[in-house]
Parts: structure tokens; sequence; C-alpha cells
């Protein structure tokens, strides 16, 4: 049997389960329109981040940058551990296209 981890992206939005689960993750950011404030996409409650855009509120999402990726997969290479991304979409989101590169 191979010995491999599960590794996803916040866009996946299982926030604290993820850790339950033994998934690592590398996070999205967003910044809402008018605000300063870049958040951790996975430190926003989806249930809030949604009640916030249905009152108007405009967010915009950043990719995870290839980085960002190399300090999640790297542990877990080094552990001998093959990686299974499974992530947000190469045509939503350049997310994907990080991970590659990392």
């Amino acid at each position: 049997m191979n010995n491999y981890r599960i590794v996803t992206d916040s866009a996946s939005d299982m926030g604290k389960h993820l850790a339950e689960w033994g998934v690592s993750s590398a996070s999205l950011t967003l910044k809402f329109e008018g605000e300063d404030i870049i958040q951790r996409n996975d430190d926003v409650e989806p249930v809030a981040f949604y009640n916030r855009k249905r009152e108007g509120g405009v967010a915009k999402t950043s990719a995870v940058n290839p980085e960002e990726f190399a300090e999640v997969f790297e542990p877990i290479l080094a552990a001998g551990e093959d990686i299974l991304y499974i992530g947000f979409s190469s045509g939503l989101s350049t997310t994907c296209n990080s991970g590659r590169i990392a």
C-alpha cells in the first residue's frame, strides 16, 4: 500500500475538519472591497462570509502562491509520503498551477 497524504486548499471550505481527517491545507486569502484587512480564507467562517456577500459585500480572493504550497508539501515529502492534491479547479483559479509549480 502506498503512503500518501491528501492536501487541499481552503477553497474546500472544510476548515477545522481537515485537521480531524489528517488532511493538510494551503490557504487562499481574501479582502473585502473598501477594507485594508487581508484574511486567510480558512480563518473566515463560511456562513459569515456568505452573509456578508448577501449584504452586498464584494470579496476579492488571491490564489495560494507556490512558496506557501512548498511549505505544506516539503514536510510531507521529507517524511517519505506522496501527495494527492485535491483542490480548486484550474479553470477558476491559478491555485492549482501554484501547486504544480511547488
